[in-house]
């Protein structure tokens, strides 16, 4: 690995897992080589594409020595992102969805606030922007040195800095040396997972505004499409096998006590799309109710969700089918 000890000259690895990504991928890749901060690679994992993706991508490698190609086939954006850990020889790890951009000045403002520091975490601040480009939310003003235990519960928080993986700056060592990597089973909060996993090695964790990384807002995401979707798929339900996860995990820290608030929430959410899309399971149901059930006074406790939310936690912990006929009603 390479690791050089002046600050300004450490190398980062730009992870970057692409899938059928040729129509923003381009936009993405522009914006990391025009850093300031020059001394990067930039690792793009071709998760299987049937587009001209691969075009793309070794067109830019062909322009810059600081791009690198790597294929493999269809395995989701977790096993890409581990494909990319494993490829990585830079002091510092960073990541980037293919769909979105960084301002320029994104990797060295990391950089710098991770200076110091041997075990840490930097987290900078995010732009949501739709596809016509209007910022549709901004992250919150949060701008503070955190312990461990401050920033799980940051992490939980649904005001807090939230689980993205691709607004932080990693040390690579902390990720190898605990032999961290993304969960290949979970395809929503896996991202949520990795950094739970990941703070609790670390000893300082550094929170800045500055939103240096703009996300940009698709009905293709996972998240969007439990949304959005009109059928009910069951792999929407790894966002709770990652939340079961992160309560075991923390179960020794008061952090766990949000995401138990989370999961409680979570499984409202899923409940209710179970209802509104028509789709029966009655293992599934249990298992959401059950939830609730356990978990219900964790969202009032942690203060977590508006008045909406908890009155419809409520109404599920009593009859999920009584919620859907009320709104069904005061929707109309």
């Amino acid at each position: 690995m390479i690791e050089d000890s002046r600050y300004g000259e450490e190398l980062v690895s730009v992870i970057v897992p692409i899938f059928n990504g040729g129509r923003d991928l381009e936009r993405c890749i522009i914006s990391l080589l025009k850093q300031t901060y020059v001394r990067i690679e930039i690792l793009l994992i071709d998760d299987g594409s049937t587009d001209n993706t691969k075009q793309i991508c070794l067109k830019y490698k062909e322009l810059d020595k600081r791009v690198q190609y790597h294929a493999q086939k269809n395995q989701g954006v977790s096993s890409a992102r581990n494909h990319g850990i494993k490829k990585a020889q830079g002091r510092y790890i960073c990541f980037a969805d293919h769909d979105d951009k960084v301002e320029t000045n994104h990797i060295a403002h990391l950089v710098k606030m991770m200076d110091g520091t041997q075990n840490g975490l930097a987290v900078c601040g995010w732009k949501k922007v739709t596809v016509s480009g209007e910022v549709a939310e901004v992250g919150p003003d949060i701008h503070k040195i955190m312990t461990r235990e401050e920033a799980l519960k940051c992490l939980l928080s649904l005001n807090g800095f939230q689980g993205y993986s691709v607004n932080k700056i990693y040390r690579t060592r902390v990720i190898k040396e605990n032999g961290l990597l993304f969960d290949e089973n979970i395809s929503i909060f896996e991202d949520l997972l990795f950094l739970a996993r990941y703070i609790l090695k670390c000893d300082r964790i550094m929170v800045d505004t500055l939103e240096t990384y703009h996300y940009t807002i698709r009905d293709s995401s996972s998240r969007m499409q439990c949304s959005v979707s009109t059928c009910f798929n069951k792999k929407w339900l790894s966002e709770i096998d990652a939340l079961d996860k992160v309560i075991q995990l923390l179960k020794n820290s008061r952090a766990s006590y949000l995401a138990r608030a989370r999961r409680a929430l979570s499984s409202v959410f899923y409940l209710k799309r179970m209802y509104r899309l028509g789709y029966k399971n009655e293992l599934i149901e249990n298992r959401l109710r059950e939830n609730i059930r356990r978990d219900i006074l964790w969202p009032f406790i942690c203060r977590q969700g508006d008045i909406r939310w908890k009155l419809t936690l409520l109404l599920c912990a009593i009859s999920p089918k009584l919620e859907y006929v009320l709104h069904s009603f005061f929707v109309r």
